[in-house]
């Protein structure tokens, strides 16, 4: 009986933080200075290059939340420029199929790059939720809130922001050659930061804990992504 209404406590608390959640987002959105907030993303660019770990602990301990609303800039950012990106892409594939190839190519390739217009607003949005949820939900230790989280988680997504806005160029021909390495290698960054962010967000003391919580929640991220990817949604 206890351990029900343990459980119904912690529901509560989950709907709570959703709805404190939600209306805090929407206050950030209203009162957002974005010459403010891009001129903090530049200072937090220039100390993740030179002190990473240090930049995402201080994120993760600040009870001020006061990253959040460049976090959430950043996350905009994400979203625009993978639309954007989203949106050549569909042009690119337009002119190579006006010299005449059969209708029915140009039908699939159309409506396949519609769906990737779609879904490159969806899935940072998931891919950045997703993570903070399933780090939120196995703080057990820490009280860390939802926005704490989601701003820590953030941080450690800057290089996947960059590897972004360098795809921006990937159209021009061969230079893939150069952006691929370049965006595997930040890629490989976020997920190191990640692990940092996963072990101050749970004030693990030991890395061997820290670890055993990133491969578990990691392997639960990887495994949404592997049943999204069937509906050619790339978180």
């Amino acid at each position: 009986m206890e351990e029900n209404n343990q459980g119904n406590v912690n529901a509560e608390d989950i709907k709570k933080e959703a709805k404190e959640t939600v209306n805090q987002v929407k206050d950030s959105f209203k009162n957002v200075n974005m010459k403010k907030e891009t001129e903090k993303a530049k200072s937090y660019f220039s100390r993740m290059l030179k002190e990473p770990v240090t930049v995402i602990g201080e994120i993760a301990h600040d009870e001020s939340n006061s990253f959040f609303k460049t976090a959430l800039v950043l996350l905009v950012v994400w979203i625009v420029i993978s639309l954007v990106t989203a949106i050549i892409g569909l042009v690119v594939s337009i002119v190579r199929t006006i010299f005449g190839i059969g209708f029915e190519y140009i039908l699939q390739n159309l409506l396949g790059n519609i769906w990737n217009i779609i879904t490159s607003v969806i899935a940072p949005i998931i891919s950045v939720v997703l993570l903070t949820g399933v780090i939120f939900l196995m703080n057990k230790k820490s009280k860390k809130s939802f926005l704490a989280t989601f701003a820590t988680v953030m941080a450690a997504k800057i290089p996947v922001v960059i590897s972004v806005i360098i795809g921006l160029i990937s159209f021009i021909p061969y230079i893939g050659r150069i952006t691929s390495p370049i965006s595997g290698v930040l890629s490989i960054i976020s997920t190191v930061l990640a692990y940092f962010a996963i072990k101050e967000l749970n004030d693990e003391a030991t890395y061997d804990g820290a670890l055993k919580k990133f491969i578990i929640i990691e392997g639960i991220f990887y495994l949404v992504q592997f049943v999204l990817s069937f509906m050619r949604i790339y978180i």
